[in-house]
This record gives structure tokens, sequence and C-alpha cells, in this order.
């Protein structure tokens, strides 16, 4: 819930960033340099190494890829279709980790479970109010790619943590995303990243506080899928858009329907009936399956 929060509040402050001349490309680049300067602040206040210890070098590339993917992915569906249609295909991300993790561990994730990920699904609609009308197709390929590229995450993020402490994963994968999310800018040819009209002191405090809250979003998030997995994560992941209207209420006066509050009822719902569901011994099956796995080797 921690992780949703956060990431819901960055929609609202990413936006009124945006007007105050910030490029996308900023934001993208911004976050990922934060990530990584916190989680080495971290490390260095808890006297810890900055090395990037016991990780897997595919593991952190797609890591890096999927976190600069699913934002370039997501930025460019908006530019074909609506935010909410966006939002609303975007968050069938808990559906495929849920199928994924049914399909793939069938001890832990029951069938009811994919199924309330779907009625989660169904409150995010109803909350955003999303409509199919006017439809660019290639803004839903966009879209559902971003999906995908967040499901991946998610799961790369589950098997990494099962050796790699959180803040070294955070650290690592933010590194390589920043480099990454640089080199994209370069090849695209823009010249600025920041517009000088505005107030250029606003826009440099908006980028940060967005990158701050990406950066407790993500330490949230990979904290939560090691305690309670990847599925669990997600169906609770599914109530960042209603807090993120309810941001855009308290920054920028957006009104609030009533489809928010349906929805919102429907999502918390099947996040309890889920927590009833999910067994409590995540970390112990995949630390004994990492053992098992170094022993065969």
């Amino acid at each position: 819930m921690a992780s949703a929060l956060c990431y819901g509040c960055i929609t609202s402050l990413a936006s009124l960033a945006i007007s105050y001349g910030v490029q996308v490309e900023l934001l993208i680049i911004a976050r990922s340099v934060v990530v990584s300067l916190l989680c080495a602040t971290l490390l260095a206040m808890r006297c810890e190494s900055l090395t990037i210890r016991r990780f897997e070098l595919t593991n952190l590339l797609v890591m890096s890829v999927t976190i600069v993917l699913t934002s370039f992915f997501q930025l460019t569906a908006i530019k074909h279709i609506s935010v909410g249609l966006t939002v609303l295909l975007f968050f069938t991300f808990p559906v495929l980790v849920a199928l994924h993790d049914c399909l793939q561990r069938q001890s832990l994730v029951q069938p009811s479970v994919v199924a309330l990920s779907i009625f989660a699904f169904v409150g995010v609609a109803v909350a955003t109010g999303a409509k199919f009308d006017h439809l660019d197709w290639l803004g839903v390929m966009f879209a559902f790619l971003a999906a995908i590229s967040m499901a991946c995450s998610i799961l790369v993020a589950r098997r990494s943590l099962v050796a790699t402490p959180v803040l070294n994963l955070a650290l690592g994968s933010n590194l390589a995303a920043s480099a990454l999310a640089l080199m994209l800018w370069f090849v695209s040819g823009q010249s600025s990243l920041l517009s000088t009209d505005g107030d250029i002191g606003l826009s440099i405090t908006l980028t940060i506080l967005v990158g701050v809250l990406f950066a407790f979003g993500m330490l949230f998030q990979f904290h939560s899928i090691k305690r309670i997995g990847s599925t669990l994560t997600s169906i609770v992941l599914n109530c960042e858009p209603v807090l993120a209207l309810v941001a855009a209420r308290l920054i920028i006066g957006e009104e609030i329907e009533i489809g928010t509050v349906v929805g919102a009822i429907l999502i918390v719902l099947s996040i309890l009936v889920a927590t009833s569901k999910m067994p409590h011994r995540w970390e112990r099956e995949d630390v004994d399956a990492s053992s098992q796995h170094r022993g065969n080797s």
C-alpha cells in the first residue's frame, strides 16, 4: 500500500512538472538517478559496502531495461489514447503476474487468486471510468507492452531478491537504467531536457520530488515482493489508480467521482479475499528453491 501511495502521487506531481517545462525524458532519467543516490546514501548510513553484491548480471540488465521501457511504453501510449484507457490497460499487469505464478507455482497460487486479480482489474476500470471509444490500436499496443514490461520487472525482482538485498538490487538496476535512459535521450536527438521559459527552481524541485517518491515506491515494492510474493504485491498495487485520483484531488483539485469510490471498494475487497487465500511461505520456499538450485549446480 505504501508503494501504491508513492506511485499514485507521482502522476499529479509529474503533470505539474511537465506543465512547468520539464521534459518527460528528464523525469525518466531523474527517477533512476535519485533511486541510485538514495540507495547509496542508505547503504553508507548503514556502513555497508556500495558494491552491488550477490546478483546475476542477466537479472540486473533485464530489471534496468524494464524500468525504462515501462515508462517509455506508457508515456508513448498516452500520446495515442486517453490517460484513463492507458491506465486501465496498463493495470492488466497484475493479471499477467497472477496468471504466470498460477501456471509456474501451482502449490502457491490458486486459480481463484487469478480470478481475484481480474476482479481487482474491474475495480480499476470502474475507478478510472475509462472509455473504449476512439481506439487507436497503436496506443493500445504500447499500453499492453507497458503492462508486459511491468509484469516482467516484478517477476525478475522476485527471482533476484532471493539472493540480492533490496538496496543492492535497486541501486544496481537503476544505475544501469540511468545509463540506458541517457542513451535513449541522445538517440532521440532532443536538445533540451528542461525548458528555460518556466520557473526553473520549481521545475527542478518537482523533478526531484518525483524521483524521491519513485525511489521509495520501488523500495517498498521490493520489500513487499520479498515478504508476500509477486502475485499479492501486484494485486495490492491495483490501489495505485485510486490513490492517484485522490492525490489529484488534493494536489491539483480534480474532482472525485462516485465511480472512484465504487472501484476502490471492489479493489479493497479483492485484496482482502486474496490475502486470506495466499500462503505465508513465499520467502522460505524461494530461499529453499534457490539453495537447492545452487546445490545442484
